[in-house]
């Protein structure tokens, strides 16, 4: 006979992988890539008037984000997920403040690349040559 302490133990460990793998499947928390696509590293700037100072800097494992005339910390990235939305697509890019942050911003390839925050679409960022 087994002892009680074994199976209780047993079950959850059973219980613990049901719920990895059912995080895994609805893609809560679990997926993504860890690096930035390739198709988005670079100096990204906007000419509209509130942000033409701001530039968005994207490596393969950081964000960076600053102005022309004040440099800002450097984000590791540890997830990176792309999805479709409306018809385009749709990255966010988890990196890490003094908190986890998301951002989250559509991707047109067209003329070297724009990038759209989703929180401010009519904002139009491009890839600086």
């Amino acid at each position: 006979m087994i002892p009680a302490p074994m199976i209780h133990t047993a079950k959850k460990m059973v219980l613990r992988v049901m719920v990895v793998a059912a995080m895994a499947a609805s893609g809560c928390g679990l997926g993504g890539e860890t690096v930035v696509p390739y198709e988005l590293v670079g100096t990204w700037k906007t000419t509209a008037p509130a942000y033409a100072d701001h530039v968005l800097r994207l490596s393969t494992t950081a964000v960076v984000f600053e102005t022309e005339t004040k440099s800002g910390p450097s984000h590791p990235v540890w997830r990176v997920t792309k999805e479709s939305e409306h018809g385009t697509v749709l990255y966010a890019i988890n990196y890490t403040d003094s908190i986890d942050q998301v951002f989250s911003f559509y991707y047109d390839p067209a003329g070297g690349g724009t990038i759209r925050l989703k929180n401010q679409p009519q904002f139009q960022w491009k890839r600086e040559s």
